[in-house]
């Protein structure tokens, strides 16, 4: 079932709580992941940012128009799963330099795939 809708599983995805990018530094982390279907799985971006856990979570029992009991219930139990999995809190330096390794990771990559199309096109120009 999804954790943020409480559809039937049927074509599940994972959800990170808290983002393992740039932004927020979240961990790959059984704490940090939940059960989701495709509907909930994208997050709405505000200010080029993605909404955190809670926001998002409210954003979809609104659209589903539920009362703040289905949304605090829900909360309850993604909750429970963060800490029935010992997700830890990182401190704000930790949470930095999660960022920073993320941060070098993404522009290496972008470079290599930029290298490798340069490469590939090279290629198809001599072979024409």
């Amino acid at each position: 079932m999804c954790l943020l809708d409480l559809t039937p599983p049927n074509g599940l995805q994972r959800e990170h709580l808290v983002s393992p990018n740039q932004q927020y530094g979240g961990l790959h982390h059984p704490g940090n992941v939940v059960r989701c279907c495709g509907g909930c799985n994208p997050r709405r971006q505000v200010g080029g940012k993605e909404l955190v856990w809670e926001d998002h979570l409210a954003d979809i029992v609104d659209k589903q128009g539920h009362s703040i009991n289905v949304l605090q219930e829900r909360k309850k139990r993604i909750l429970e799963h963060i800490a029935r999995y010992d997700y830890p809190e990182l401190s704000d330096k930790e949470v930095a330099a999660i960022t920073a390794i993320a941060k070098d990771l993404y522009d290496r990559v972008s470079e290599d795939v930029n290298k490798g199309v340069t490469l590939s096109w090279s290629i198809h120009e001599d072979l024409i």
